[in-house]
């Protein structure tokens, strides 16, 4: 899809706004079907820190530090979690749009007598 080009003036009676349903809808199931793999990636590859990493006398540090690595794993799983509701949130909201669309169209075709 082009990009929009910027408006050159505030006078908005001849604004267009260019949306397509199927880019639109292709481009987020790739996202959504990326960040799952991702997502499924990272759950098989949990953080591991071999005892006595941290060499003699550093167990605690060695401890805090692996504390440190599980919690970053929990959050980016979250964040994994968030990015795919956000894709499905925005997958609705384009047939939403797209519905809408269609709707409007026939509207306007009934309106001038057009099929």
């Amino acid at each position: 899809m082009p990009p929009l080009d910027p408006p050159t003036s505030t006078d908005t009676s001849s604004a267009t706004l260019a949306f397509d349903p199927v880019a639109s809808n292709e481009a987020l199931t790739r996202m959504g079907e990326l960040a799952a793999e991702l997502a499924r990636a990272h759950q098989g590859l949990p953080p591991t820190l071999p005892k006595g990493a941290a060499g003699r006398g550093f167990a605690a540090y060695e401890k805090a530090l692996g504390e440190v690595y599980a919690g970053l794993h929990e959050r980016t799983a979250a964040a994994f979690d968030v990015l795919s509701r956000g894709v499905t949130a925005a997958l609705q909201q384009v047939e939403e749009l797209r519905a809408t669309d269609e709707a409007h169209a026939a509207s306007t075709r009934a309106i001038w007598g057009r099929s």
